[in-house]
């Protein structure tokens, strides 16, 4: 990573042109990846590596000359400065390299056979030898040129050449490659992966500042080194700077950039780097447009800049800066004239004001200083829209350019206010902006684009303080999009969004999917990322309740690329997400990845954005994951917590909700005293006996509510009450497709008929339910009943036959029996098996009788089924069917 010096004792045989050595550096880190590239192993006759400076190549060939000398090669190095640009100088060189006496017609410049010359000497040497020659990219000289490459050619078949180029091929490496004689390593290899970087550190950093000293540098290792040793002076290390924090640039690094890579650029493209540096991509045509330069793609090219300046296949025809070059561009380009400076910011207006980017175009006037124009892009962009096309942290960044006295004037910046304070969950201040924008807009004349703003911000406040969005309201704000900006995709979009929230909330999931497949389909045709993603995040929702959990999964794992890829550092947007993955994880019986998922991200909703559906599914997987641990009082505390956030966001079935889900859990524990205490605090008595009487304002709420009665009546014994209140849900679950809700309504239903002895009935339920849940995996709706379900599948065996049930029904259930002691109150009877027992139990899965069994491990019949009994106590089953099934469910056997 650095140039410097070796002790000559470790390269035995070690020639040197010129007064040049290497420093292999203490903090060098072993990277076997290319330590193996090296002509010791692969035995190529030429490695070139290519790469600008400060990619370490120097440093690698240090290390595979230290290398080389210990497996008994020869050593020469050449290091090429500007002077040897002509061939008498590069034969003398290489022949002092090689130990040779200079002949006389080289000394006065006369053409020799410089090449059998050269071949020669080579020849003459006792054993392998390397030449490594650096700065490869300086030998500009045909003739210089053409007498290496020759001599590459000519070499014995125990001369090896390994070189090092920052700006490209300088000699023609096509014909080694095509006689596998090549070993080329680029950019991209020589960047330090993560594990390099941490490796660099001496394992110091966590993960996060891995991954910041990662992105910035983008592996380059110059700069990981230059940090490596500011860390090591100061004596601590890097620290993560907020997202809108500058890179720091140290000294040293900056110094480096300056004298080794600027000041190679040719002039004319320093100067264009150095002005589109207002930008941190940029593409050839905008280069044109700002600079007046031509060609500009062919120059960054020419230069082999990349990829401290590179052009990436996702974004065809950008080039991109890597961070800390681009710190180091705009840090120069702030030394020029301030005037020049606003200049090119106003032609950066003006370009994407012309291509209909509004909101690139209100940064650049906004460095301009051009206020107004500032105002009218906004105004003509929509800041609503703006928020919930690009996302918040964008609208952020664009109403903090504008003065303080016109933001407070503004209609357009106080309807985005309010919009980014609800989007903090801040409703209260949020509505106060509301009515401020309201009350400019009486004083002010009638505009339409205003009055379109005003209901996209008084709706959003509706879905966020959990009111019902009318069809009325929508029809209006249908009106009001197309009398303003008639044909717009985004607002088709949003129109279609409203529709699905209007349409999820009366549980008509039908509808709302495909008005959110709809709203999906505008939102990318607009280019809506930010809106998109909320798209995916309703598709989930309801594919959820339609009891689909691969496409819930499928529309969430879309989402969450999204959010990382373009809203990374929006920390409530990607929480929003993973709650309901850790919902869909939960389920699944992943409880390891559902915990990861649900800890941060429960508290992040909090601080930013959310609804009632979102905390409802975040707080009662939390509760179900603690309770299911055996914590009921810290699942008790999430859901009291829960009620405390329903409070501060006034948000009155929230509370209901965590109280329905604390009757579940009391219920599941037994505790039918406090139990009893919930129902009576909900006025939910008269319903126990008179279930039609129940109308409560949601499907979900209704459903939930329904359900923790029912469970209340079976432990209570008044299982025919329990199918009162099942009943009164089934049919709808049934005709509305609610798959999700109704998988739990037939388990309760099972264990009521069960325990009225309609064991027929509910064995039937159950082979239909069994089915259903399994094509989703919905494994935790069987596994949260406890005990009462573990009896019932136990006695559901006993009577049915196993072996003429489908095998997917079977390793089901034996999912089931073996994931038994993740549930609370079940202890893990499961020891380690002896020999002898996985023997058994191994032949037991081939189908093999008893018989056979002892025979094959001489061992009587008798004996082989005292093995079986100890088999099946240990694995919490009764017959030689579940126990197979269940030891592959745990992976004792494959």
């Amino acid at each position: 990573m650095s140039e410097g010096n070796i002790s000559r004792k470790h390269l035995d045989g070690l020639s040197i042109s010129k007064p040049h050595t290497l420093l292999l550096n203490s903090t060098i880190v072993d990277r076997p990846r290319l330590l193996g590239k090296s002509p010791v192993h692969t035995g190529k006759k030429l490695t070139m590596l290519e790469a600008p400076v400060g990619f370490g190549k120097a440093v690698l060939m240090a290390q595979w000359a230290e290398e080389a000398s210990v497996e008994g090669f020869s050593i020469s190095w050449h290091k090429i400065s500007k002077g040897d640009n002509c061939r008498a100088t590069l034969v003398a060189s290489l022949s002092t390299l090689l130990e040779g006496e200079l002949p006389s017609q080289v000394k006065s410049n006369r053409k020799i056979d410089d090449v059998e010359y050269l071949s020669d000497l080579s020849s003459q040497l006792n054993r392998k030898h390397i030449l490594f020659i650096d700065k490869l990219e300086r030998l500009q000289d045909v003739d210089s040129i053409g007498t290496l490459n020759n001599l590459v050619e000519s070499g014995g078949q125990e001369f090896f050449f390994v070189m090092a180029s920052s700006k490209g091929n300088v000699i023609p490496i096509s014909e080694y490659r095509s006689h596998n004689q090549l070993e080329h390593i680029g950019a991209d290899e020589l960047i330090f992966s993560c594990e390099e970087i941490s490796a660099l550190f001496k394992n110091k950093l966590d993960e996060e500042q891995i991954d910041y000293l990662s992105r910035i540098t983008t592996g380059w290792p110059v700069a990981l080194w230059y940090e490596q040793i500011r860390c090591e002076n100061d004596a601590k290390h890097p620290e993560v700077p907020n997202e809108t924090d500058t890179i720091p640039l140290s000294p040293d690094l900056e110094e480096f950039i300056d004298e080794q890579i600027f000041s190679e650029i040719e002039p004319p493209l320093r100067g264009v780097l150095m002005e589109m540096s207002i930008f941190k991509r940029f593409t050839a045509k905008q280069a044109n447009h700002i600079c007046g330069i031509k060609n500009v793609a062919n120059k960054i090219a020419g230069q082999h800049l990349s990829p401290l300046i590179y052009s990436s296949e996702d974004m065809a025809g950008h080039f991109h800066f890597t961070p800390l070059f681009y710190e180091y561009l705009h840090k120069k380009l702030f030394e020029s004239d301030e005037a020049k400076i606003k200049l090119l910011h106003q032609k950066a207006t003006d370009w994407y004001e012309t291509r209909d980017a509004p909101y690139e175009a209100i940064f650049h006037a906004a460095q301009a200083d051009d206020t107004s124009r500032m105002m009218n892009l906004f105004i003509s962009a929509g800041g609503v829209e703006i928020g919930l096309r690009k996302g918040v942290e964008t609208l952020e960044r664009i109403v903090a350019l504008f003065p303080l006295e016109i933001g407070e004037s503004e209609p357009q910046l106080l309807l985005a206010r309010a919009l980014l304070y609800m989007k903090e969950g801040k409703l209260n201040i949020g509505h106060s902006f509301l009515e401020q924008a309201d009350q400019k807009m009486a004083e002010s004349s009638s505009d339409p684009s205003l009055e379109y703003y005003e209901s996209i911000v008084v709706m959003l406040l509706s879905v966020y303080q959990d009111n019902d969005v009318s069809l009325a309201e929508i029809a209006q704000f249908e009106a009001n999009a197309k009398h303003v900006i008639p044909e717009r995709f985004w607002s088709q979009g949003w129109f279609n969004n409203l529709l699905c929230m209007m349409y999820y909330s009366v549980g008509e999931m039908t509808k709302a999917k495909e008005a959110a497949s709809i709203a999906l389909e505008f939102y990318s045709l607009s280019d809506a990322v930010y809106s998109q993603i909320f798209a995916h995040i309703h598709l989930a929702l309801i594919n959820h309740v339609l009891g689909d959990l691969k496409r819930c999964s499928h529309e969430l794992g879309a989402a969450k690329s999204l959010c990382q890829e373009h809203f990374a550092p929006d920390a409530g947007l990607t929480a929003i997400v993973q709650v309901l993955l850790a919902e869909v994880k939960y389920e699944q019986g992943d409880d390891k990845a559902a915990r990861q998922l649900i800890t941060k991200s429960l508290k992040n909703i909090e601080e930013h954005e959310g609804w009632v559906d979102v905390f409802t599914r975040g707080y009662v997987t939390a509760s179900y994951l603690e309770f299911n641990k055996g914590s009921p009082e810290k699942a008790f505390e999430i859901l009291d917590h829960g009620s405390a956030i329903a409070g501060r966001r006034n948000l009155p079935r929230l509370r209901r909700i965590m109280e329905i889900q604390k009757l579940e859990l009391l219920t599941l524990s037994g505790d039918m005293v406090q139990a009893k205490s919930v129902i009576k605090s909900l006025s939910l008595e008269q319903y126990l006996t008179a279930p039609d009487k129940l109308n409560l304002k949601t499907f979900q709420e209704m459903y939930r509510t329904i359900q923790a009665l029912a469970r209340y009546c079976i432990i209570l014994g008044t299982e025919n009450n329990a199918l009162e209140l099942l009943d009164v849900i089934i049919d709808d679950q049934k005709k509305l497709r609610h798959n999700g809700f109704l998988i739990k309504s037939k388990i309760l239903k099972i264990l009521a008929l069960e325990s009225l002895n309609q064991h027929s009935v509910a064995d039937e339920m159950f082979q239909d339910v069994v089915k259903q849940a399994h094509a989703q995996d919905f494994l935790m709706l069987f596994l949260n009943e406890g005990k009462s379900l573990r009896n019932f599948i136990n006695s559901h065996i006993k009577r049915v036959t196993l072996s003429k049930l489908p095998n997917e029904y079977v390793s089901f259930i034996g999912r089931m029996l073996a994931n038994r002691e993740s549930v609370r109150g079940a202890k893990d009877e499961t020891n380690v098996l002896t020999p002898k027992e996985f023997d058994v139990l191994q032949n037991l899965s081939f189908g093999y009788q008893n018989k056979t069994i002892g025979h094959s491990m001489g061992l009587s019949e008798t004996t082989i089924k005292f093995h079986l009994r100890n088999i099946f106590l240990k694995l919490g089953v009764r017959n030689r069917m579940m126990a197979v099934e269940v030891a592959r469910a745990k992976n004792i056997i494959p």
